[in-house]
């Protein structure tokens, strides 16, 4: 979900994704599987689509494409950093973005409504550390 709400407010506040490459990745994921119902759901009454979505695992080839990594919980953030500590500066929770300490814990297996609100804060999050996230990922 933060994926596809990411891409979206970047093309809402600059009108362009020209310098912007954007992606999904798990700590503990496996590789091809779809997002959850809910979490389509949750996207498509918001007009964003998840359902080409894929599963993949955080790998140091997806690392070295990017600038700023983001993680939605600590425990994500130092698994990261322990297994790929060359990468460590870039790795960050995305409340640290807003000036925050929060984790962002994943619904999956919860109800609907626990999607839409972990999708609000996800949203929350990016919108208010959108010019630091910018700032990082350049």
């Amino acid at each position: 979900m933060a994926m596809v709400l990411f891409k979206d407010l970047v093309f809402k506040m600059t009108g362009s994704m020209k310098r912007w490459h954007i992606e999904s990745a798990g700590v503990w994921a496996m590789g091809g599987y779809p997002a959850t119902i809910n979490a389509q759901e949750t996207m498509r009454a918001r007009r964003l689509n998840l359902i080409d979505h894929r599963s993949q695992p955080v790998t140091i080839p997806l690392l070295n494409q990017f600038n700023l990594v983001l993680g939605m919980e600590q425990d994500h953030k130092q698994t990261l950093c322990c297994a790929f500590p060359e990468h460590a500066q870039k790795i960050h929770v995305l409340s640290e973005m807003a000036g925050a300490e929060y984790d962002i814990e994943d619904p999956v297996g919860l109800s609907i409504e626990s999607y839409q609100i972990t999708a609000a804060k996800i949203l929350a999050y990016l919108e208010k550390g959108f010019i630091k996230i910018s700032r990082l990922s350049q």
